[in-house]
């Protein structure tokens, strides 16, 4: 081997010599780099055989829920952006706004909450909304709004809640009502509320707790559904719903230490109002509510 490299370089001279190895030293770093190439791409087709039967045929049309992979019209995103405008139209319909005026030690306060539209002409929201309110209206849908006197029917102070009636004979839209017992951690809700007495906003989080209990004032609230959903003053006795749009809470209080909103709101859960509406339909304990002339 040594004869024949002298004699190569002998015939080709030192520089040519070099200039030769210098070559294939190139040409086997392209083999190598053409192998290296040549392996990836055998092994990503493999891998993509390998997981194509995790994934879903774009043509098969998927529901809100536990199901993965993309579907008809679009993926995961393009699912929940038509589930919560679905949602957002659905609440638009049932939630009012509610004013009024209220008399206190100081004079004169305005009223600012929030409703659900029930069954018959009737309104759903807090007692800490609606008490001692004078001249109430209520404004149904924020598309084609239209304002109705209301007045309050039935009461439950101990669960702030309360009942009131529109007067007019006007057919309306009523909620459908979901079952808050079923509610789990993770859900996915809606909110809507007459957010500062400026019209309805529609948000959305997740549930972080089903028994939540805490004090405001000299109230006590226990078994709350505490959320991380955006509401704000005025969005009290507003609907909160889940994914298929039934109300599961009426949105009552925020927690704001030294007046900072930190995004975690309470609502109490709806199967609690549910003994205020058999009231009204004669079906609740006697004593257990206040009815207002």
């Amino acid at each position: 081997m040594r004869k024949i490299l002298n004699d190569l370089i002998h015939r080709l001279g030192t520089d040519q010599y070099f200039a030769l190895y210098a070559l294939i030293l190139l040409l086997s770093s392209v083999l190598v780099f053409v192998v290296i190439v040549t392996d990836y791409n055998m092994g990503y087709r493999q891998f993509k055989i390998e997981m194509s039967e995790h994934w879903v045929d774009p043509s098969v049309e998927m529901t809100p829920g536990p199901a993965r992979g993309r579907g008809r019209g679009g993926s995961q995103a393009a699912i929940l952006e038509r589930t919560y405008n679905k949602v957002a139209h659905g609440l638009d319909d049932i939630s009012v706004t509610i004013t009024g005026m209220r008399t206190t030690n100081g004079g004169e306060e305005q009223v600012h909450g929030s409703g659900i539209l029930i069954a018959d002409q009737l309104v759903l929201t807090n007692y800490h909304v609606a008490y001692g309110a004078l001249d109430l209206r209520v404004t149904v849908s924020s598309k084609n709004p239209v304002v109705y006197p209301a007045s309050i029917c039935l009461t439950d102070k101990t669960n702030d809640l309360a009942l009131l009636k529109v007067e007019t004979t006007d057919i309306l839209p009523s909620a459908d009502i979901g079952n808050s017992d079923t509610v789990e951690v993770g859900d996915l809700v809606f909110a809507m509320g007459n957010a500062f007495g400026k019209g309805n906003i529609f948000t959305t989080g997740v549930v972080c707790d089903r028994m939540q209990s805490f004090t405001v004032g000299t109230r006590v609230y226990t078994d709350m559904i505490r959320t991380e959903t955006y509401t704000y003053p005025g969005s009290s006795g507003g609907p909160l719903a889940n994914m298929n749009g039934e109300v599961i809470g009426v949105n009552t209080a925020i927690y704001d230490p030294e007046g900072k909103f930190t995004g975690i709101s309470f609502a109490l859960p709806i199967n609690r109002a549910q003994a205020l509406l058999d009231k009204v339909t004669g079906g609740g304990a006697a004593g257990q509510f206040s009815l207002v002339a």
